[in-house]
Order: C-alpha cells, then sequence, then structure tokens
C-alpha cells in the first residue's frame, strides 16, 4: 500500500508538471508576436501568402474590437520609430488605425493625407502600407521654392527612399480653397483612403470633406483626425458651437438611418454612398458603401 501511495504521488506530480508546461507552451504562442524585437522584424517583414488582391472593397477581415492598448501593435512600433504623434498617448490612434486598415497592409491601394509637416506619418504609411500609393497634400512653399516653416519646397526627399519616392507624390494645395481639393482629386484619385490631418480648423476640415468624400472609392474610407479642435474657439469650433464640424459627423448619422425613409436628406457631397460613422476621442472614420 506504501509503493502504492508513493507511485501515485508520482504520477500526480508528472500530470501537474505537463500541464504546467503545456500552459507555459500556450502562453507563448500567444504572446509572441508582441517581442522585444517587434520594431526590427517590423521593418524588415516580408510578404504573407495571401488568397488574392481585394482592395478596400475586399474582404475586410478585421476585429469587431479596438485593438489593446496593452499589446503593442506593428503600427504603434512603427509610428514610434518614424516619430510620428499618431501614436503618443495624447492621440492614440494607433487604437483606430489597425481595425482598419490592417487588411489593407499588402494591397495595393491609394491614400490621401492632407498636411505633410515633417513627413513622419508619411513614412509610417510608405511602411505600414507596402504596396500602397501615397499622396500628400499642404499648402507649404505653394509659391515657390522658398523656405516654409523651415522646411524647402521638396521636403519629402529628406524623408523617404528612392523605393518609397516611386510610391509618392505630392501637391502643393491649399485645403481652404475647393478647386485645390479638386485638382488632387482629378491628377491622383479616386483614393480607398483620405485622411485629413492638415490644418485642423473648422473652415479646411468642412472645405476637404465637402469635396473629397466623393473622391473615396467604394469600400473605403475618410478619416479626420485631431478633433479636439472642434471644441476650440481659435480653430473657429467650440463645445455644441454651430460652427463644430462634429455637427456634420452627427448629421451625418442621420443620413444612414434615416435613409429607409428619406434619401434625399444630405448634409455634404457623396454622403448618400456613406454606410457608417464611428467616433472615437479626436478622431472620426466615415466608411463608404462597398456596392
Amino acid at each position: 500500500m506504501k509503493g502504492y501511495k508513493i507511485s501515485l504521488a508520482r504520477t500526480l506530480d508528472a500530470i501537474t508538471f505537463v500541464s504546467n508546461l503545456l500552459l507555459l507552451l500556450h502562453l507563448t504562442s500567444v504572446t509572441g508576436e508582441v517581442g522585444d524585437s517587434g520594431i526590427g522584424q517590423a521593418m524588415n517583414e516580408v510578404e504573407p501568402h495571401s488568397g488574392g488582391n481585394a482592395g478596400a472593397s475586399g474582404q475586410r477581415g478585421r476585429s469587431c474590437k479596438l485593438h489593446s492598448p496593452a499589446k503593442v501593435s506593428r503600427f504603434q512600433r512603427l509610428g514610434k520609430l518614424v516619430g510620428t504623434d499618431k501614436v503618443d498617448p495624447h492621440h492614440g490612434f494607433h487604437n483606430v488605425y489597425p481595425r482598419y486598415l490592417d487588411y489593407l497592409r499588402w494591397q495595393p491601394i491609394k491614400l490621401l493625407e492632407i498636411g505633410f509637416y515633417k513627413g513622419s506619418s508619411i513614412k509610417l504609411w510608405m511602411q505600414y502600407l507596402r504596396k500602397a500609393k501615397i499622396v500628400s497634400m499642404d499648402k507649404m512653399c505653394v509659391k515657390g521654392k522658398e523656405v516654409c516653416r523651415g522646411r524647402m519646397s521638396t521636403p519629402h526627399t529628406q524623408v523617404l527612399s528612392s523605393e518609397e519616392l516611386r510610391r509618392f507624390s505630392f501637391h502643393h494645395k491649399d485645403q481652404t480653397i475647393e478647386s485645390d481639393n479638386a485638382d488632387v482629386c482629378e491628377k491622383d484619385g479616386p483614393f480607398d483612403v483620405i485622411i485629413d490631418d492638415g490644418a485642423h480648423t473648422m473652415v479646411s476640415i468642412r472645405t476637404s470633406l465637402k469635396v473629397l468624400l466623393s473622391c473615396v472609392k467604394p469600400g473605403g474610407y475618410y478619416i479626420v483626425e485631431d478633433l479636439h479642435t472642434a471644441y476650440q474657439a481659435e480653430y473657429g469650433g467650440g463645445f455644441r458651437s454651430e460652427d463644430s464640424v462634429m455637427n456634420i459627423f452627427k448629421e451625418m448619422m442621420d443620413v444612414v438611418n434615416n435613409r429607409a425613409f428619406n434619401k434625399s436628406y444630405s448634409v455634404v457631397p457623396g454622403d448618400d454612398r456613406v454606410s457608417a460613422v464611428s467616433c472615437f476621442p479626436q478622431i472620426c472614420v466615415v466608411e463608404i458603401t462597398k456596392g
């Protein structure tokens, strides 16, 4: 009987050891993609095997949940590496963008970002969307090759590699002028994704949205960043102000949900194609229907 008890105890110990080992292996497989080598790996990753080349109107394949802030996503790693404030705690856009754009990372899409600044976000899009054509629009140096805010008229040459320059085009345009927005759409559009990270004033946001929403391809996105300015008087906004662009997004929800009863109701040109409006802290995403 004594020998039987010893054998049983050893068997239980062995079972416990194996269970702990299996648990450890499981945890390693789950968290392995968030290792310390993430940044280096993100910059040198290879194209995954895929069954097709769906554009923005293809299979979305995105999670119904926001990416957990506790995990460092590929987008966040790249953002920190290139120095864009999109991934700063103040903005936290790394909790939003992967939800919508992860499935487009290896697709030959076309993205327009309004606002160049130092070019760090353009560098981010180049590294994150590895087959995309990236188009930038900014009013700096419209008058020629003069120095504007410490940057020359062709600042992208100082930021991008020769390979990235082949996927890049730059327009010296003012987003507060409707014809400038229309010119960019005519020359390089339509786009799968349009991002407004420009002047952040109510006039600039409203003008670009009025012209460029119609320049988004079916299944694409129109995204406006830094919407905290919609609540600031110095940008033309204010809390529940009639001039705040937040009113456009709120009314656009009426466009979507009232469509079954009143198809003629509209806020901006092209909103008859809007399928969803989602707003997060400081950023709103307008989705265009696939069909």
